[in-house]
C-alpha cells in the first residue's frame, strides 16, 4: 500500500516551508530537493508540484508492481480452474457417479443432446440408470467410498473457486483503496498550499497505470463474474443468487476477521476520549515514573504496592466509625453524614470511577434509610421504611435537569456531528491573521465560545485539531505552542460557566435556584461579561508569561465544505429552542421547566433522523449518572436533616459577616476545592449548603450563592487535573513525541489565572448579580 504517513510528512514540510523558506523537503534521507523562497510566485507552485508528484509517483510505482505481479499470479490460477464460455460445464451433481471410473463420461448418461442440441433419447437414460441401479447394489461398500471421495472432491473445488474469488475481489479493492489515498493526500496537498493539484495529476499520472487502465479493470471484473457463474454451475445447481450471497459471505468473513478488531479498538479509543473524565494517565506516568526511581535507589520492590489498598479500607473505617459515633444525634443523620463522608472521599480520590461511586448513593440511602417523610411548610416527619426510601430516592434522580442535560448533549451532537461547530470556527479563525497575539486571542475567544453549546468537554478537541497546522509549523523551541494550547485550556474552562448548558455544575446550579429562576437571559447578563473580562486579563497574563513577538504563522484555511439544508436546519432548530429557554419564566404555566423544553431537540433531531440511536447511545451517560448520583445525594442530605444541623453550624461561624463577606469567604472555598477534584463532584457536594446559606438570609439570596459556586466551580483550572481541558493540553505531544506542557506551565499560569477569574467574580460578578437582582 501507499505510504499515506509519508505522503502527510511531506505535506506537512511544504506547510511548513511557507514560515521557513530555507527548509528542504526530503525524498529519502540522503536526497534532498531545496524549496523557492518565492513561496506564492506561480513559478514556486509548480516547483512545489513536481516535488509532491514525485513523492506520490514513488509511492504509485510501488502498487503497480505489486498489482501485476499479483494479478499475473491469480490470473494463471484462474485459467487452469475456470473454463472458458465455449465449454460445457458439468455439475459435480451430475457427474458424481463417473469421476473415479475411466468407462463414464463426465457429463451426465442422464441427459444427452441429439445431433440438433435440443431433443433427449429416454429410453437410453432408463436403461443407463438401471445398469447403474444394479452396478450400485453389486458393489456396496465400494459406492459408498466413491460417495465420499466425490464430495471431498466437492469441496475441495468450491474452497479453490471461493479463495480465487475473494483474492480477485481482494485485488480489486487493493486498486481502489490505493487510488482513494492518492486522491486525498493530493486533495490534503491542495488544501494545505492552496495549489490546484488533485484532479490533472489524477487524470494524467494516476489513471494511465496499468491497475486503473479501463481494460484492466474490465478484465478483473470480467474474471470475477466468471468465477462466480462457474460456482453458480457446480456448486448451487445455477442458483446464481444463491451462489453469491455464498462468496460474499466469504469475503465478509474474511474482512470482518482481519479488520474487527482494529476498528473495534478505535471506536473504544474515540468513546474514551469523549468521557466527561479522563483519568490523568499523564500524571499518573509521571508519579509512577518518579516512585520507582526511589524506590529502585532504596532496593525495594514494591510494585504490587496499590493506593486502593489503603484508600478502600481507611474510608470504610471512617464510614462505619460515622454510622456509631457521628457528631449528630439522629439516626438518619448521621447515617447519611457516613453516607456523605464515604461518597466524597471516593469522588475525591476516584478510587472508583466517579460515576461508580454515584450509583452507591441510592444503594446505601435505602440500607441505611437516611430519608424522611416530606410534610407541607418545607419540613420532615419519621423516618421512612426502606420501600419508601426506594420509591422517594428514584422519584428525585430523574428530574428535569435530567432531561436539560439530555437537551444539551442533543444539540452538541448535531453541531458536531454535521460539523457546523467546525465550519463556524475556521470561518473566524481565517481571519485571525498571523500575529501570534491576535492568533491566541481569536483561538481564545472561539475555545471559549464553543464551550458554550457543545460543551467545555468537546470544544478543547475541535479547537486543538484545528490548530495543528500551527503548531505543526513553529520551531520545536517556539514559546507559542504552549502559550497556545493552554490559552484553548484556559478559555475552555472559563466558556464552561457561560450557558446553562455549558457544563454539568451549571444545570445542577438551574435546577437549584429559587422557584422563580432567573432563565437564560440574567445568565448570560452575568456570566457573559464575566467571561469576556476573564478571558482578557488571562490572555494578557499569557503574552506577558510567554512573550510569543515577533513569530510569523500559518493563517488557518478556511473550511471549504458547503453548506446544505441540515446546516440551517439545525441552526435554525437550535436557536429557537436557546430562545424558548430564555424565556421560560414567561412559559412557565404551559411547559413547566426548561426539561420540557429540552425534549423538543431530541424530537426533532432523532424524530427527523438528524440524529440516529449511534448518536444517541455516545451520549456522555457517565455525566448523566453522575449528576442523577448527585441529585440524589442532595435529597438525602435535605431529607435527614444533616443539612439543617450543617447550616447551623456555618450560620454561627458567618452570623457577623456581611453577604459580601460570605459571599467572598465561599468563593475561595469553592475555587479552591474545584482546583484539585472535578468541577462536577465539587458543585455536587457544595451547592446544597450555599443554596441553604443564601436562603437562611434575612432576604434570601438563594441565586447568588448558587450561581456564583457554579461560576467557581468552573474558575478551578491551576493544575493539569483541574477539569478536562487541562487533561487534554497536557497530552498534546509534537511530532517527536515531546509533551507541549509541562507541570511548571500550570502552575505558572494555570494558578494566577484562577486567582483572576475568583477576582473578577467577586468584584464584577457579584455587582452584576445584585444588579439583576439576585
Amino acid at each position: 500500500y501507499i505510504d499515506y504517513g509519508l505522503l502527510k510528512k511531506a505535506i506537512y514540510k511544504f506547510e511548513k516551508s511557507q514560515v521557513e523558506p530555507s527548509l528542504r523537503v526530503e525524498f529519502r534521507p540522503t536526497e534532498s530537493t531545496s524549496l523557492l523562497s518565492e513561496e506564492n510566485s506561480p513559478k514556486s507552485r509548480r516547483k512545489h508540484d513536481e516535488i509532491f508528484g514525485d513523492f506520490v509517483l514513488r509511492e504509485l510505482q510501488k502498487v503497480v508492481k505489486f498489482y501485476e505481479k499479483k494479478e499475473s499470479e491469480l490470473f494463471a490460477i484462474y485459467a487452469k480452474l475456470v473454463p472458458s464460455k465455449d465449454k460445457k460445464v458439468a455439475s459435480p451433481l451430475e457427474s458424481r457417479d463417473g469421476l473415479d471410473r475411466g468407462e463414464e463420461s463426465v457429463s451426465s448418461p442422464l441427459v444427452t443432446s441429439s445431433p440438433k442440441g435440443n431433443s433427449i433419447n429416454m429410453d437410453k437414460s432408463e436403461d443407463l440408470e438401471k445398469a447403474k441401479l444394479k452396478r450400485r447394489n453389486s458393489t456396496g461398500e465400494k459406492s459408498i467410498s466413491t460417495s465420499f471421495k466425490q464430495r471431498a472432491s466437492n469441496i475441495g473445488l468450491e474452497k479453490k473457486l471461493t479463495d480465487l474469488f475473494v483474492h480477485l475481489s481482494e485485488l480489486q479493492s487493493y486498486a481502489e483503496l490505493n487510488w482513494t489515498g492518492i486522491r486525498k493526500a493530493l486533495k490534503k496537498y491542495d488544501k494545505v498550499t492552496g495549489n490546484h493539484m488533485q484532479e490533472d495529476f489524477l487524470r494524467e499520472v494516476v489513471d494511465v497505470k496499468h491497475p486503473y487502465l479501463k481494460e484492466t479493470q474490465e478484465k478483473l471484473t470480467e474474471a470475477i463474474r466468471n468465477t462466480m457463474e462457474y460456482y453458480s454451475e457446480t456448486m448451487t445447481g445455477g442458483d446464481e443468487r444463491l451462489a453469491s450471497k455464498q462468496l460474499h459471505l466469504h469475503l465478509r468473513q474474511l474482512v470482518s476477521f482481519e479488520r474487527n478488531t482494529v476498528w473495534r479498538d478505535m471506536i473504544e479509543q474515540e468513546r474514551r476520549t469523549t468521557n466527561i473524565h479522563v483519568v490523568p494517565s499523564l500524571v499518573k506516568a509521571v508519579i509512577q515514573e518518579e516512585k520507582t526511581k526511589i524506590l529502585a535507589k532504596l532496593g525495594w520492590n514494591l510494585s504490587w504496592l496499590r493506593r486502593e489498598m489503603f484508600i478502600v479500607p481507611i474510608s470504610l473505617a471512617i464510614f462505619i466509625t460515622l454510622l456509631f459515633v457521628g457528631p449528630v444525634e439522629t439516626v438518619e443523620a448521621r447515617n447519611c453524614l457516613a453516607l456523605v463522608a464515604l461518597v466524597s472521599i471516593f469522588w475525591a480520590t476516584e478510587v472508583i470511577p466517579i460515576f461508580v461511586t454515584a450509583l452507591l448513593v441510592p444503594l446505601l440511602a435505602v440500607l441505611l434509610r437516611v430519608c424522611r417523610k416530606p410534610l407541607d411548610g418545607g419540613k420532615w416527619g419519621e423516618r421512612l421504611d426502606s420501600e419508601a426510601t426506594t420509591k422517594y430516592i428514584f422519584s428525585t434522580m430523574f428530574s428535569p435537569t435530567i432531561m436539560l442535560l439530555l437537551g444539551g448533549f442533543t444539540i452538541a451532537s448535531a453541531l458536531s456531528k454535521y460539523g457546523i461547530a467546525k465550519l463556524a470556527a475556521t470561518s473566524v479563525l481565517s481571519k485571525a491573521g498571523t500575529k501570534p497575539q491576535i492568533m491566541l486571542l481569536v483561538n481564545m475567544l472561539v475555545a471559549a465560545f464553543l464551550s458554550m453549546w457543545i460543551s467545555n468537554v468537546a470544544a478543547p478537541v475541535l479547537c486543538f485539531s484545528l490548530i495543528q497546522p500551527i503548531l505543526r509549523t513553529l520551531p520545536s523551541d517556539s514559546p507559542f505552542a504552549p502559550c497556545l494550547i493552554i490559552g484553548i485550556a484556559l478559555a475552555s474552562n472559563l466558556g464552561g460557566m457561560a450557558s446553562p448548558i455549558a457544563s454539568p455544575q451549571n444545570v445542577i446550579a438551574m435546577s437549584m435556584m429559587s422557584a422563580d429562576n432567573p432563565g437564560w437571559g440574567l445568565w448570560f447578563a452575568v456570566a457573559i461579561p464575566v467571561v469576556l473580562v476573564s478571558l482578557l486579563l488571562i490572555w494578557g497574563l499569557l503574552l506577558f508569561s510567554y512573550k510569543p513577538f515577533g513569530i510569523k504563522l500559518v493563517p488557518i484555511r478556511k473550511g471549504t465544505e458547503k453548506w446544505n439544508w441540515r446546516h440551517y436546519f439545525i441552526i435554525g432548530t437550535t436557536i429557537v429552542v436557546i430562545v424558548l429557554w430564555c424565556v421560560e419564566n414567561q412559559l412557565k404555566k404551559w411547559v413547566g421547566d426548561m426539561g420540557v423544553i429540552a425534549i423538543l431537540p431530541l424530537l426533532v433531531f432523532f424524530g427527523t433522523g438528524i440524529l440516529n440511536k449511534d448518536d444517541f447511545n455516545n451520549f456522555l451517560w457517565t455525566v448523566i449518572v453522575l449528576a442523577m448520583g448527585g441529585i440524589a445525594l442532595g435529597s438525602c442530605v435535605q431529607s435527614s436533616g444533616l443539612l439543617g444541623f450543617i447550616v447551623g453550624h456555618v450560620k454561627t461561624v458567618v452570623q457577623n459577616m456581611s453577604v459580601f463577606g460570605i459571599f467572598s469567604t465561599f468563593a475561595v472555598l469553592i475555587i479552591v476545592i474545584a482546583t484539585f477534584i472535578s468541577h462536577t463532584v465539587a458543585a455536587l457536594m457544595i451547592m446544597p449548603v450555599v443554596k441553604d446559606i443564601g436562603a437562611s438570609l434575612g432576604e434570601p439570596r438563594i441565586n447568588l450563592f448558587v450561581m456564583s459556586a457554579a461560576m467557581c466551580c468552573s474558575g478551578g483550572m491551576g493544575l493539569i487535573v483541574s477539569g478536562f481541558p487541562n487533561l487534554n493540553a497536557a497530552m498534546l505531544e509534537d511530532e517527536v513525541g515531546k509533551r507541549y506542557l509541562t507541570t511548571k506551565d500550570f502552575m505558572k499560569n494555570g494558578l494566577p489565572s484562577s486567582v483572576i477569574v475568583l477576582g473578577v467574580i467577586i468584584s464584577l460578578g457579584y455587582g452584576l448579580m445584585i444588579a439583576v437582582g439576585f
